[in-house]
């Protein structure tokens, strides 16, 4: 026989077990389907079960075989649990196992016959939270624990005395919103009738429910009194003995409390008691809520990594109890350029501690167009992260909720409706305890100002290219075990600049180049995949080329504003990598940073005589950057000759809608910087001219000979 002392570990219980009252309730609905296929009425049915007709709600008084039944079980039994395997039920048919758990669930909330009583009193409110079936609600009800009993949703105007009404906290509307001419909420807390308030995980929860004085429960989780309460009534025809060792390999509370209704009543399905435990036991078996590198095994994420390791260490301690939630950082946004690896952090941010990790962008919310779906998909994902918490939350391309501030439109009202709707869900304080949300963008300077609010998120944390020490690591990590005899520190030059997505896609390359041909993978073929020098290049572009780099490291050095780390020809271009030191921005600074920017085009004019396009052409090229920054300075910085005057972002000016005069001084003063320019290379053009023939031969300078080369820079 299974164990009776389940729910107690010192086997007392303060009243009656609840799998009396659910018994009872078990009795009642599977004699009621043998009388209707006996072919008796609904009314003679509800005469069997002698319901009074009193206006107000009561438990049904059973009929004589269940009253006895429920009798020799209290005699014998007290206020330990009953399994229903010792009642006679070969004529009483089984309900399907979906709604055993709701009844079960139910008996476990309302406890006893009195618990039943009190909750279908006149005015009687009880919030339920938790995903509770419609259905089997309904039928547990109706069918089991109140034969005669009507329910009927709240939107209903068909409804009696003898109605309990069931209400969706999600349709109550219980923010004042009118549906028609009153909300239904209002009918919530008009109506005589007794009401069960279904409540979502994350839901809010109105002031209102708290002041009329409802009672607010929570769905109870799976544990072993109800799995062994359900197996008893599928299996009331097992042998005692297989069913007693069944039960005694089940999991326990804890491990079952983790259990999703799906899993429960797939592992119901089994055909024995065996296989459902087994398929229970499965079903606890501890998962990954997060897949891929935990934080610790990262590399490539410079302070950024630390930082996120203290928040993620700071939530599990809230799961575990030992941290107050006040404090708790509630939000980091990771913000840089694509590709640096923001989702790979957040995802190993929840993998660090096997917490749950929820992510969404706002493409993902937007998809279905309208508004009204935009908002249910925040609000699904919200509470998601809320019903899995310890959980975080992430946000892809957070800066799509883009300013407020950014002007009028046809979808002004549209984005300023979505904002909202964001901070509503960020200033959840009690809802969003044990959720961290972080958002990802390229531009941080594009989000809201409201949504980087503090209280919303705490941090903001830069995450920037990988630097020379840790692409080696990033590349055996993806290499997962080959090239492991190279020195991945020579390759690493050649993805100077790079992203690790970048890094990861050409070990992708490399691998199907080498898998092609036919081969293991080479040094080579990864070097290839990155850019480094073919020889395919004619020798005037070659020269063109190293000596407008080598104008670069030059510039830098001698106006100390930068630290030359590489300058490689690759098979795009060349490329000067370029350490640039953090000083306070002033006049005199950006324009030192405008004549390193045009040292290059200085650089060709000094040694060639002649200026090439490798200067211009893209909005990343040296102009369009030393353009920007004059922009910057005049328009936005309030540095310029126009004084304290806000034009707006820099990235947002066009040249070409700027008046003749501006755009005369604009070129006034990238004039006046490549003259800087070709000053200081004039004074250094032994020096260009050596770096120029020495990168022509080799493709790249890097390490001791770069810095022998650039010790001899006459400075400014």
């Amino acid at each position: 026989m299974p164990r009776d002392n389940v729910a107690s570990s010192d086997g007392a219980y303060p009243g009656p077990h609840w799998t009396h009252m659910a018994t009872r309730g078990l009795l009642t609905a599977g004699l009621q389907e043998v009388l209707l296929e006996e072919g008796a009425s609904t009314t003679s049915i509800n005469s069997i079960f002698e319901i009074a007709e009193a206006p107000d709600l009561q438990a049904p008084l059973p009929n004589a075989r269940i009253s006895k039944i429920m009798d020799e079980a209290q005699a014998k039994y007290g206020n330990r649990p009953f399994w229903p395997m010792v009642a006679d039920l070969e004529d009483v048919v089984v309900p399907t196992s979906d709604r055993l758990l709701v009844l079960a669930q139910l008996s476990r909330i309302l406890q006893s016959e009195e618990g039943l009583e009190a909750m279908l009193r006149p005015r009687a409110l009880m919030a339920i939270d938790g995903a509770l079936d419609g259905v089997a609600f309904k039928w547990t009800f109706e069918k089991a624990l109140v034969p005669g009993l009507k329910v009927v949703d709240m939107t209903s105007k068909n409804y009696g005395p003898r109605t309990l009404m069931a209400a969706d906290l999600a349709n109550c509307n219980a923010e004042g919103k009118s549906r028609g001419s009153r909300s239904e909420w209002n009918d919530v807390l008009a109506t005589r009738n007794p009401v069960v308030l279904r409540v979502l995980p994350g839901e809010r929860v109105p002031q209102s429910l708290k002041l009329c004085g409802a009672k607010r429960v929570q769905l109870p989780s799976p544990d072993q009194a109800t799995a062994i309460w359900m197996m008893c009534v599928i299996f009331a025809d097992a042998d005692p003995q297989e069913l007693a060792r069944a039960v005694q390999q089940l999991p326990g509370d804890q491990a079952l409390a983790s259990v999703t209704t799906e899993d429960l009543l797939a592992a119901f399905r089994s055909a024995t008691p065996e296989d459902v435990v087994a398929a229970l036991n499965m079903a606890c078996m501890p998962r990954s809520s997060s897949k891929g590198l935990k934080l610790n095994e990262l590399v490539g994420y410079g302070q950024a990594k630390g930082a996120a390791l203290e928040i993620v260490d700071d939530l599990a301690a809230w799961g575990r109890g030992e941290l107050s939630w006040e404090d708790v950082c509630r939000g980091v946004i990771f913000h840089g350029p694509p590709g640096v690896g923001k989702t790979t952090l957040a995802r190993a941010m929840a993998s660090q501690h096997d917490l749950n990790f929820v992510s969404t962008s706002y493409a993902d919310m937007q998809k279905n167009g309208h508004l009204g779906d935009m908002l249910k998909a925040m609000d699904l994902a919200f509470r998601d992260a809320v019903a899995n918490r310890p959980s975080i939350l992430f946000i892809d391309e957070i800066s799509a909720f883009s300013s407020r501030s950014g002007g009028g439109g046809s979808l002004a009202s549209y984005d300023q409706k979505v904002i909202a709707g964001l901070l509503e869900k960020l200033d959840g304080i009690e809802d969003r305890e044990g959720v961290v949300v972080i958002g990802a963008c390229n531009d941080l300077e594009a989000l809201d100002p409201a949504v980087r609010r503090a209280g919303r998120f705490d941090r903001e944390i830069h995450i920037g290219l990988p630097q020379i020490e840790e692409i080696p690591q990033i590349f055996r990590q993806h290499l997962r075990g080959d090239l492991a005899t190279s020195d991945l520190h020579e390759i690493a030059v050649h993805a100077l600049g790079k992203s690790g997505a970048e890094c990861a896609g050409a070990v992708r390359n490399a691998r199907r180049a080498a898998r092609h041909k036919k081969r293991p993978l080479l040094e080579e073929d990864l070097a290839r995949e990155l850019g480094a020098y073919g020889g395919a290049w004619p020798k005037d572009f070659l020269t063109s080329t190293a000596c407008h780099e080598a104008g670069h490291a030059i510039v830098a050095v001698a106006l100390d504003i930068g630290t030359p780390l590489s300058i490689r020809i690759t098979q795009n271009g060349g490329v000067c990598t370029t350490d640039r030191k953090v000083r306070l921005e002033t006049k005199k600074y950006l324009h030192q940073q405008r004549t390193l920017d045009l040292a290059g085009r200085a650089a060709e004019r000094l040694m060639l005589g002649s200026i090439s396009t490798g200067s211009g052409g893209s909005s990343a090229s040296d102009i369009a950057l030393a353009t920007r920054r004059i922009i910057d300075e005049e328009l936005s910085s309030g540095l310029g000759s126009s004084g304290p005057l806000y034009y707006g972002p820099a990235p947002n000016i066009s040249v070409a809608g700027l008046s003749s005069e501006l755009q005369a001084m604009l070129r006034q003063r990238l004039l006046d910087a490549e003259e800087d320019a070709f000053s200081i290379l004039r004074v250094n053009r032994r020096l260009l001219g050596d770096m120029t023939r020495d990168l022509v031969s080799d493709k790249i300078l890097i390490g001791g000979k770069l810095d022998a080369f650039l010790s001899q820079v006459v400075k400014e």
